[in-house]
């Protein structure tokens, strides 16, 4: 899976009435369950801003940048979609070998 670094490349300083999102708000935007984008963090798949409460483990609610949302968004398309297209073949599969007299399971 591709490595989605949402940091900019020069930091620039957050204006205070910049729009932060929580988790599950983000989660909500998305459609996408905790434990998928928990993982996505813990992995690094996704690497957020260095704000206080991003770090894991450190007890805080975690904050997206409306940057950081548009990247998960993203992925998280591409994500459906290739577990789409995963369906489609292990169910192509399962024919096949149902079809051939093979035993599915």
């Amino acid at each position: 899976m591709t490595m989605i670094d949402t940091r900019q490349s020069k930091p620039r300083a957050r204006k205070s009435s910049e729009r932060t999102y929580t988790t599950t708000e983000v989660l909500d935007l998305t459609g996408l369950s905790f434990r998928v984008l928990d993982y996505w963090l813990r992995t690094k798949v996704i690497v957020l801003a260095n704000r206080n409460g991003n770090t894991p483990g450190s007890g805080n609610q975690r904050m997206y940048s409306a940057d950081e949302v548009a990247a998960i968004v993203r992925l998280a398309d591409r994500y459906r979609k290739a577990t789409d297209e995963l369906e489609v073949i292990r169910s192509g599969l399962a024919w096949s070998a149902e079809y051939r007299g093979l035993k599915v399971g």
